[in-house]
């Protein structure tokens, strides 16, 4: 289901020495690509510079299903992304969610984070270092992702349906793979993990159509720099139903 353009977002925070453990917030960033009206303001959930708060959150107190999948959502460490508005015409006050603890372990100061929710309510999380990438999980392909590159290939889906049409003419995909690249690395993946050069890529889903339309959901993660199962948690919890919680005006 397509959101609200006012209720999307694309921050990007650089992490300050005590940035973990720093109580007031530091401050996040709009992405320019979210400009939307005449007079040059942004629009977006949150509003142009909240500031960002990580909040050890612990195990979570009950189960609850993945949207896609159906498997019960991983029982782990959690840190609270927290986001704060600091002006008074945005949508929310406050919107928050969930990622493996150890995600957020991972961070050194200087790191770029980058935060999206995208056009279909789907969150994504980035973690470069020297824009290189650390980790990431969610709808990644609406994130940059500095070295590594995460698309549809809706060309060659295209051209796929093709073929099967000349066979059926009703033919559609329900599932659409993701393609991750990393150098000279490729794969086409609906679900399943791959390692691509010093990368592991675990996709959970792939992108659903039509009415049940859906964002991809995987994570791909630096060997040595994090742990992988922390970052494919961390795509699970983030593809929870809900997994955004919202404080609205």
């Amino acid at each position: 289901m397509v959101i609200p353009h006012t209720d999307a977002f694309d921050y990007t925070a650089l992490v300050p020495p005590n940035g973990k453990t720093r109580a007031s917030g530091w401050p996040v960033r709009h992405s320019p690509r979210l400009r939307s009206d005449q007079t040059g303001a942004t629009e977006c959930l949150v509003g142009q510079a909240p500031t960002i708060r990580i909040l050890d959150a612990g195990l979570p107190a009950g189960s609850t299903k993945s949207t896609a999948s159906g498997f019960l959502l991983p029982r782990v460490l959690r840190s609270q992304i927290a986001l704060t508005a600091t002006d008074r015409s945005s949508p929310a006050t406050t919107a928050s969610f969930y990622v493996d603890r150890e995600l957020t372990e991972a961070m050194q100061p200087g790191d770029t984070m980058r935060i999206v929710r995208n056009h279909l309510g789907a969150l994504a999380i980035a973690i470069l270092r020297d824009e290189q990438l650390v980790a990431a999980a969610g709808a990644v392909t609406s994130a940059a992702l500095g070295n590594v590159s995460a698309r549809i290939p809706r060309q060659l889906i295209e051209a796929a349906v093709d073929v099967f049409r000349l066979h059926d003419p009703d033919f559609a995909f329900r599932e659409w793979p993701v393609e991750v690249e990393v150098g000279s690395s490729r794969a086409m993946l609906f679900t399943g993990r791959r390692d691509l050069g010093d990368y592991c890529v675990f996709v959970e889903h792939g992108m659903f159509t039509g009415d049940s339309a859906a964002s991809e959901c995987l994570s791909i993660s630096r060997n040595g720099l994090v742990a992988d199962i922390a970052a494919i948690a961390s795509a699970q919890l983030i593809d929870a139903p809900q997994a955004l919680q919202i404080t609205r005006r």
